[in-house]
């Protein structure tokens, strides 16, 4: 069975939060969203590995649950949806020189799928998740 990497390797509370949010609110609602959701289950051990090698990765998956929480609670704020890509790509650049085969594909296939997904993400109300995050970061 493969594992949630965002609680193998301890994400905080708040991030974890924010990224079931987007999971149930943008992904799942979505027919390219259930893909990548299922992406991700299928190399959860993996990618759990990943983080847990690679600190810059875990860091990237921070900024990626924060821009994809600004980018479904702001869709019209100027930058939120390229903030997001930008902490993809740098993500999948230590998946194309660490990751399987099977997960560089899937990788692929998943940013090719995210600008689409981006734009027709629904607006959802982050206010309590946001809470969190700037709790944590004080």
């Amino acid at each position: 069975a493969n594992c949630c990497p965002l609680t193998a390797v301890g994400t905080g509370r708040g991030v974890l939060d924010a990224a079931r949010l987007i999971r149930a609110g943008a992904l799942l609602p979505d027919a390219d969203g259930r893909v990548l959701v299922q992406q991700y289950q299928r190399h959860g051990d993996e990618i759990a590995r990943l983080l847990a090698a690679h600190s810059g990765l875990r860091d990237d998956v921070d900024r990626i649950v924060r821009a994809a929480v600004t980018h479904v609670g702001e869709p019209g704020r100027p930058g939120a949806g390229v903030e997001l890509l930008a902490a993809v790509a740098h993500a999948l650049a230590v998946v194309e020189v660490h990751g399987s085969e099977s997960l560089k594909g899937d990788a692929r296939a998943a940013v090719a799928r995210l600008p689409a997904l981006l734009a027709r993400a629904p607006r959802l109300d982050t206010t309590a998740v946001r809470a969190v995050l700037e709790a944590r970061e004080q």
